[in-house]
């Protein structure tokens, strides 16, 4: 049985892969399913939250959606994936 952490990277390398984006991008990518927010998701990475905006604008280019609703929804649609939304 794969550990989480072997859980978690093949995830995000399957996102990497499918959608073109780098590991950090599937990174907050998995953080925007479950609901995280700009600054919940800049503490978790210990990033700035200028590079959260960045990191998501790019997603969002690469995803071709406008908003994180529409991520949430392709993600969801295309890969079965469960979320947390609040």
């Amino acid at each position: 049985m794969a550990s989480k952490t072997q859980t978690e990277l093949s995830y995000s390398a399957y996102l990497s892969r499918k959608y073109g984006v780098t590991r950090r991008e599937s990174q907050l990518m998995e953080l925007i399913l479950h609901g995280k927010n700009n600054k919940e998701i800049a503490d978790s990475l210990k990033i700035s939250d200028n590079t959260v905006k960045k990191h998501i604008g790019h997603l969002f280019q690469k995803l071709q959606v406008t908003n994180r609703v529409q991520l949430i929804h392709k993600v969801i649609e295309e890969e079965g994936v469960e979320c947390q939304i609040f």
